[in-house]
């Protein structure tokens, strides 16, 4: 989870050593705009240019490379074959790194880490040009913004594309506004669990899967969810 550091240690030393002086922690613009010194040094001399130089636009990058910088974090394991953090926005992934060419079932992805394994197994994803971006706004944060997404989701399954979701009829409007948990619904992590404070089993961490498609168990809840609701309007007069 940081952006940069410099390594001091030579080319055969493992784990790598690191200068703990020029480390940058978190992820910052430059994870995905690629180096930006002289893009803020420019900057600072020319505060009235508005057009960017020196740096990396990820929205003119190919969708290879797209999915490549996305999966450079949640993609899964993945083994160095070069030195950390030389990887840079715009580059090959597998230039930097020995990934999986065995393809896997989607069952067999946790829900955690690799994020893309899972939405590369979808079918909307395999049927479209989609990268991480045709959902997520990496400047925002929008977590647990259901209605969001569920409306990015619309921008491709809708009359005009003739992909309408088969439960519209049944659902009515509220489809607008939450196909997210029918279709990559919260499930339970086989890799990660945390022991709470005060407990003595340690609990299943949840996440939201990326793996899109069809859950017949998760629509049954929430037309349920639905239908308890409807009940409980008070009748018009």
């Amino acid at each position: 989870h940081s952006t940069y550091a410099q390594k001091i240690s030579d080319e055969k030393t493992e784990p790598e050593d690191f200068d703990r002086n020029k480390i940058i922690f978190g992820v910052d613009c430059e994870r995905c705009h690629g180096p930006a010194a002289k893009h803020a040094a420019f900057q600072l001399e020319n505060p009235t240019d508005t057009m960017g130089k020196f740096v990396i636009n990820p929205g003119k990058l190919s969708r290879v490379q797209q999915l490549d910088q996305c999966a450079l974090c949640h993609g899964g394991r993945l083994n160095k074959t070069k030195p950390s953090f030389t990887f840079q926005a715009g580059d090959k992934l597998s230039d930097y790194f020995q990934t999986d060419t065995v393809a896997k079932n989607a069952t067999d992805i946790d829900v955690h880490g690799n994020q893309f394994g899972l939405l590369a197994a979808s079918k909307c994803f395999k049927m479209s040009e989609m990268t991480c971006s045709s959902c997520h706004n990496s400047h925002e944060n929008e977590t647990g913004k259901i209605e969001l997404f569920s409306q990015r989701c619309m921008t491709c399954h809708n009359e005009t594309h003739g992909n309408v979701c088969a439960m519209s009829k049944k659902m009515g409007t509220v489809i607008t506004q939450n196909c997210i948990d029918c279709h990559m619904p919260v499930q339970a992590s086989k890799a990660i669990v945390f022991l709470r404070e005060g407990e003595e089993k340690p609990s299943t961490a949840f996440m939201r899967s990326h793996y899109i498609k069809v859950y017949p168990e998760e629509i049954k809840k929430v037309l349920a969810f639905i239908n308890q609701n409807s009940r409980k309007k008070p009748a018009t007069q």
